[in-house]
C-alpha cells in the first residue's frame, strides 16, 4: 500500500513490527503526515537517516535489512542535505 493510503486509513498511525527499518520509516511518514514545514519534515529525515545508520552497525541485523538501510541512509541523508 502507498504511505498516502496507509496514512489516509483510520489506522493509520497503527506500528506494523516487521523490522526495525520498516518501523523507522513509519515513524518518518508520521512525522511528515503531522508536520506542514519542510524544517520539521527536514528533522524527521535527519532522524531516519541516524535510525538507518544505527541499524547497519548492529551486528544482530540481517544482511538484506543492512543492505536496505544503507541505501535508506543514502538517500533520505542526501534529500535532507538539500532541505528538500
Amino acid at each position: 500500500m502507498l504511505a498516502a493510503g496507509r496514512l489516509a486509513s483510520p489506522d493509520r498511525f497503527t506500528i506494523i513490527k516487521r523490522n526495525k527499518l520498516d518501523e523507522a520509516c513509519q515513524q518518518h511518514d508520521i512525522a511528515y503526515a503531522t508536520s506542514s514545514d519542510v524544517r520539521g519534515r527536514n528533522k524527521a529525515d535527519d532522524v531516519l537517516a541516524n535510525k538507518a545508520s544505527q541499524i547497519v552497525m548492529e551486528s544482530d541485523t540481517p544482511d538484506y535489512e543492512k543492505q536496505d538501510a544503507r541505501l535508506v541512509t543514502g538517500i533520505i541523508a542526501t534529500k535532507s542535505r538539500f532541505g528538500m
